[in-house]
């Protein structure tokens, strides 16, 4: 209805967000807001400092492994990863800074 690129990342984001009270989810959220602004600043340096396929393919693997063994001990950097994870991998796409953007 909105026309929001990538408005499924808000549904997503509610239903991982969601906690059994809310004091919790409130935190959670907090945790997913410093998270994701992390990790669209991070991700975007890498692109632009690490220019070549292969060295982001190696970070997009590095992100990935780092957000798996986080995603339960860590959520904020978990979030920092997997948001690096989706950048490296629109841009690999040709597509990061239309991602970046609705990410934030």
């Amino acid at each position: 209805m909105t026309h929001i690129e990538y408005g499924y990342w808000i549904m997503l984001t509610a239903l991982f967000v969601s906690q059994p009270n809310f004091n919790a989810t409130k935190r959670r959220l907090r945790l997913r807001i410093v998270g994701t602004l992390v990790g669209i600043i991070v991700g975007l340096a890498i692109i632009f400092l690490i220019p070549s396929t292969e060295g982001q393919l190696f970070m997009l693997i590095l992100s990935g492994v780092l957000f798996f063994e986080l995603r339960s001990k860590q959520y904020a950097q978990a979030t920092a990863f997997i948001t690096i994870l989706a950048l490296i991998n629109f841009n690999l796409d040709g597509s990061a800074m239309a991602a970046a953007i609705p990410r934030f």
